[in-house]
């Protein structure tokens, strides 16, 4: 997605592989076509990626690693697991991450001005399969107007005068997990300080910055899960609650929805704030209403 590879490679997964599903910048989401007329409920699954989950997927073992903490955050694979238990967990239960998206056009000379969010839920858990050890994923997202933040399928560009038709978006990804001892982490700003006292708070900090020069520049992401020191150091406690932040440049034609051309000096900028928590319950009241409802089979 943004051509440079993973500044660390943080197990369960690849960052850049998972950014890649995850929409990290945004880009999965809407890089190919727009619904079509009469689409206003239709679907979209990015290129290259499938819908659902295979079909053994849920039916075999979770997998669980031996340890819950305390981490010694100095060391890279200590570091990996305590990430891990953040993002997911440790003991092979499913977890679910809520996702509030934010799109925002910034036209060069001009103010700044919303252009579409999102409501995104992330399913996640760990499973043992016959070929080792995987990360099961599924991605469910609906497009919401930027200013009354409910379910549209139709939005308008400000500047440009536009419509846009937006599909919903299901994807689901199941990637290695890689918990070897050929852990490593290259010299990069990101190793130099991936994380962050915050009071009570631990902040695990990842930053990734497109390469090569040329009109996609500037075009950088940068996340943040953040969770109770204490809990996540805790072994009697396999479970935490995370909050996560997101926020990415890019050139909005890199954003293929927003109808752009390549030559178009227009930077986007992608906000995600969400939080991961360890009960289908437990999500917000958007998500039941606008994807669950909708989507049951999703979570």
């Amino acid at each position: 997605m943004t051509g440079s590879p993973d500044p660390i490679q943080t197990p369960p997964v690849n960052r850049r592989e998972l950014l890649a599903a995850a929409g990290g910048l945004g880009l999965v989401a809407f890089a190919g076509r727009l619904a079509t007329a009469g689409d206003r409920a239709g679907e979209y699954v990015p290129p290259g990626l499938e819908r659902d989950l295979p079909p053994e997927a849920g039916r075999l073992p979770r997998a669980s690693f031996l340890t819950s903490g305390p981490f010694d955050l100095s060391d890279p694979r200590e570091y990996a697991l305590a990430r891990t238990k953040a993002m997911i967990n440790l003991v092979g239960r499913t977890a679910w991450l809520a996702v509030l998206t934010r799109h925002t056009l910034c036209p060069p000379g001009r103010p700044a001005v919303p252009l579409a969010n999102e409501l995104e839920l992330f399913t996640m858990w760990h499973e043992r399969t016959p070929e080792g050890d995987v990360q099961r994923n599924i991605f469910t997202r609906v497009p919401l107007d930027p200013r009354t933040n409910r379910p549209t399928y139709e939005l308008e560009n400000p500047l440009t005068g536009n419509i846009l038709r937006l599909p919903d978006t299901l994807f689901a990804l199941t990637l290695p997990v890689r918990l070897g001892g050929d852990l490593h982490i290259r010299d990069t700003t990101e190793a130099a300080q991936p994380w962050f006292h915050f009071g009570a708070y631990l902040d695990l900090v990842s930053l990734a910055v497109r390469g090569g020069d040329g009109p996609h520049q500037p075009s950088l992401d940068s996340s943040v899960w953040r969770v109770r020191h204490d809990e996540l150091m805790d072994p009697e406690r396999p479970l935490v609650d995370a909050h996560y932040s997101q926020s990415a440049l890019v050139r909005a034609s890199l954003v293929q929805w927003t109808g752009y051309e390549p030559d178009d000096p227009t930077q986007m900028l992608i906000s995600k704030s969400g939080l991961k928590v360890n009960a289908r319950e437990a999500l917000p009241e958007a998500v039941h209403s606008w994807i669950l409802d909708k989507y049951p089979e999703r979570a």
